[in-house]
């Protein structure tokens, strides 16, 4: 009896760990190129994209990629799969309109980079270097004015 007791709760553990949490909503808002927030039925949720990062506002090309996310997503209704919460509070995941992923969709148009701290999908690496090529978006600018927002960052809190 304790060995069934035992699998049953290894299998319900396995379960639970596989199970994706998943939130599906309005965008009410567009912050910047890689956070929005949503109302579900019960509750606004920010959301930050998760595994990309896009110029921030104060950066070249901060506001075109706001423009161009809200473009893709203000007031539709999307569904977003969290991948993990960040210390902002922010449920930090991938965000479909229907069967578009969003995020990925960013990095085709050379929206937004890839993050490289936290990204492990090789997709999104060959879609960057697909826009890089044909200078779609960001990727248009003068190499000067292409720092990648983690770099502009550090160089902010460093002065």
């Amino acid at each position: 009896m304790k060995r069934y007791l035992a699998v049953i709760l290894i299998l319900l553990t396995t379960l639970s760990a596989c199970a994706k949490i998943t939130h599906e909503g309005k965008v009410i808002r567009v912050a910047d190129g890689d956070t929005i927030t949503i109302l579900t039925n019960t509750e606004k949720v920010k959301i930050r994209l998760a595994e990309i990062d896009t110029p921030e506002r104060a950066q070249p090309y901060g506001k075109q990629a706001k423009d161009a996310l809200a473009k893709l997503i203000a007031g539709k209704s999307v569904i977003v799969e969290e991948q993990t919460v960040d210390g902002y509070e922010r449920v930090v995941g991938r965000v479909y309109l229907h069967n578009l992923d969003v995020n990925a969709e960013m990095v085709k148009q050379g929206h937004a980079w890839v993050y490289r701290e936290y990204s492990y999908d090789f997709t999104l690496y060959k879609l960057e270097i697909e826009a890089e090529k044909a200078k779609r978006g960001l990727w248009a600018l003068h190499k000067d004015e292409r720092v990648p927002p983690w770099e502009w960052r550090k160089s902010k809190r460093n002065n």
